[in-house]
């Protein structure tokens, strides 16, 4: 355990501030006054229920890092790349954006070989996606679930700092329990890993259309047949807190307190 002088821990903050500014971003100015950038070995969790829209969400970020930031995103996409792709076509009407590299393995992927296909592909990694965690899941002799996820995560974590890259790693939530319920990182499935390792863990949740109005925080803020962002934790910037999120099916769009990209 290490002891820091008040001179030094304004120091890293003040650097970090300072590095987050040519950082790769979400594209949503109102998530970006949260989370300022993404940093240089960072790993950020992007966490949510089935169908809550993980993967449009992210490529609705991506388009804008690769289009409009003109940064180098290298997209892996365990489950279909013709997803993200459909999303981004359908976003910009472009075919084609140069920044924009997705991975579509054939097969079954282990860590070691995206770990190998990232080293190999610096050149094409500003920012790393992964979609997602459970696809790189090999279970071996005894060991649990709970501990090959914090393996995993661990390994991610270090291959970030290492090759001194962000990196976005998309896992599930634990079903909710009720359809009102906000989630939080107790939610986050499988192992305490994904929330204790990360510097940021988001939580994307989407209402069902019947569900009118859903207050979180008390009364301050009231959803109304829409869904949000939690942001649960910010090591770097220290801002958290609950985002309003909308979703326009026909163009897979998403809107962050009514921002559309």
């Amino acid at each position: 355990m290490k002891i820091s002088k008040f001179s030094e821990s304004l120091g890293r903050y003040n650097q970090a501030k300072s590095m987050a500014q040519d950082s790769p971003k979400f594209g949503y100015k109102a998530l970006d006054d949260m989370i300022e950038g993404l940093l240089p070995g960072s790993l950020t969790v992007l966490a949510g229920a089935t169908s809550m829209g993980k993967t449009s969400f992210l490529a609705n970020c991506a388009y804008s890092m690769a289009a409009v930031q003109k940064k180098e995103v290298l997209f892996f996409s365990l489950e279909s790349g013709d997803a993200v792709s459909g999303v981004i076509h359908k976003l910009s009407n472009k075919s084609n954006l140069k920044k924009l590299h997705i991975v579509t393995p054939e097969s079954q992927v282990t860590i070691e070989e995206v770990e190998k296909l990232i080293k190999d592909n610096l050149h094409h990694a500003e920012v790393v996606i992964i979609d997602h965690l459970h696809y790189l899941l090999e279970l071996k002799g005894n060991t649990s679930v709970q501990a090959n996820i914090g393996s995993l995560v661990r390994r991610i974590q270090v291959l970030a700092h290492l090759l001194e890259l962000p990196i976005i790693l998309v896992t599930h939530i634990r079903k909710l329990q009720s359809e009102t319920a906000v989630p939080g990182l107790h939610d986050l499935k499988d192992s305490s890993a994904l929330y204790q390792d990360p510097s940021n863990v988001i939580l994307i949740h989407r209402f069902k259309e019947e569900i009118l109005d859903v207050a979180v925080g008390g009364k301050h803020a009231v959803f109304r047949n829409n869904g949000l962002l939690v942001v649960a934790k910010n090591r770097d910037f220290g801002k958290t807190g609950v985002l309003k999120l909308d979703f326009e099916p026909n163009k897979l769009a998403f809107a962050v307190q009514g921002e559309w990209l």
